[in-house]
């Protein structure tokens, strides 16, 4: 007897793709826009950094909202509504001529950037899987790397070609062209809308384990001090991504790079961050999730170092390297780290309380490090903050062990 192939394999593949183009371009990519922007606005790189931070700082604040909205909607007309603005302020900003107008149009990313990101996507994979989630999540997890990796670069060499304005048009057109057909075509809500049930079943799951609902409510894990710890520890670690990863492409350049090399190092330490996240994912089932994140911090920290000599090739490549990998492995291992310490009862309200709060201090990092640039001319104090905050999100991650054990 013929058995109907499971519809949820072409659902992951379509979002693997819509991640890929989304992350790639409208986040990964848009550091690459910053030297060019600059020198077109006669603006300085802190004026136009802030611009850039407002995305970071509305996507992490309309996390809550997202939520809702998909819950609500479903995440299929979410991401329609995404992709179609994301399309929209890309061809607005392909013409922009002022910092007022620049700062305007990122802002309208901001507000739509988050119905088109992750969240999303990992609710619609949450539908289609039970078991073989991991594996999904996996292969969207690809293309999120992927994209960082092959974008940033073809930006580039679509900017230095034929100027950023054709640069935008391109990306408003791959995402407006592809990428929402996609969605309206291809992309389903739910198994059931294929007369279909998750993971392919012929009958029903079964009643979810009470294993799976333990953990603690909202109210008591925010009132303990290793909840107060890993809020704490996360927001420095994005920090230092906030003044790092933002910046790359512009410290290169400083030194001497052209601009579509600049953009493919970052996009090669965004793909590289693939095998880090592959990596942290296998390790978690043998090695506590805290230690992986402590020392995926660690590791972050101190790759940072590498770019004190950003202009000979040996500490380039080590730095793509190195914090390619322990940057992917963190932001993997966060979700993992907030599960083992207060389980999956009230999983989404914590985890998305502490996205909210490192979202600002991404873009407080972004700005932190284009004012330093305006003040000093040169990215070593901001290397030296990154640094720092790396290391400080390791010591506070160590003891939320402690303050975990002592509140029973």
């Amino acid at each position: 007897m013929h058995r109907e192939r499971f519809y949820g394999w072409v659902v992951a593949s379509s979002s693997t793709v819509l991640i890929f183009f989304v992350a790639g371009s409208a986040f990964y990519g848009m550091p690459v826009y910053l030297v060019p922007l600059q020198g077109a606005l006669s603006a300085s790189r802190g004026e136009v950094a802030r611009a850039f931070a407002a995305v970071s700082l509305l996507t992490g604040a309309l996390i809550p909202v997202v939520g809702t909205v998909v819950d609500r909607w479903g995440p299929r007309r979410c991401l329609i509504l995404g992709i179609s603005g994301i399309t929209v302020t890309h061809l607005l900003l392909s013409s922009v001529t002022t910092l007022t107008q620049l700062t305007f149009f990122m802002v309208l990313q901001g507000l739509v950037l988050p119905f088109a990101g992750g969240l999303p996507n990992q609710a619609l994979i949450g539908r289609w899987f039970v078991k073989r989630r991991g594996r999904a999540m996996g292969m969207v997890g690809a293309g999120v790397g992927l994209g960082g990796l092959c974008l940033p670069w073809l930006i580039g060499v679509t900017i230095e070609t034929f100027g950023h304005q054709t640069a935008f048009l391109w990306t408003s057109f791959i995402l407006g062209g592809i990428c929402l057909p996609i969605v309206i075509l291809v992309t389903r809500d739910s198994p059931e809308e294929k007369g279909q049930l998750p993971d392919g079943c012929r009958s029903d799951l079964g009643p979810t384990t009470a294993r799976q609902h333990r953990g603690l409510y909202f109210r008591h894990a925010i009132r303990l001090p290793a909840f107060r710890l890993m809020l704490v520890s996360a927001a420095c670690s994005q920090a230092t991504v906030g003044l790092i990863s933002m910046h790359l492409p512009a410290m290169l350049q400083d030194a001497g790079l052209p601009l579509s090399a600049a953009g493919a190092y970052l996009g090669f330490a965004l793909g590289i961050g693939v095998v880090g996240r592959l990596l942290v994912g296998e390790l978690s089932d043998t090695i506590k999730p805290r230690l992986l994140f402590i020392g995926a911090c660690v590791g972050t920290a101190l790759s940072t170092l590498f770019l004190l000599r950003p202009g000979a090739i040996l500490p380039r490549a080590a730095f793509v390297l190195f914090y390619g990998t322990f940057q992917g492995a963190a932001s993997t291992v966060i979700p993992l780290v907030v599960h083992s310490l207060f389980g999956a009862r009230a999983f989404g309200r914590i985890y998305g309380s502490l996205l909210l709060f490192t979202a600002s201090t991404a873009a407080l990092g972004n700005f932190m490090s284009g004012h330093i640039y305006d003040i000093r001319g040169e990215y070593t104090y901001a290397i030296i903050l990154a640094l720092t905050f790396g290391l400080l999100a390791a010591v506070f991650a160590f003891f939320t062990r402690y303050a975990r054990e002592n509140a029973h």
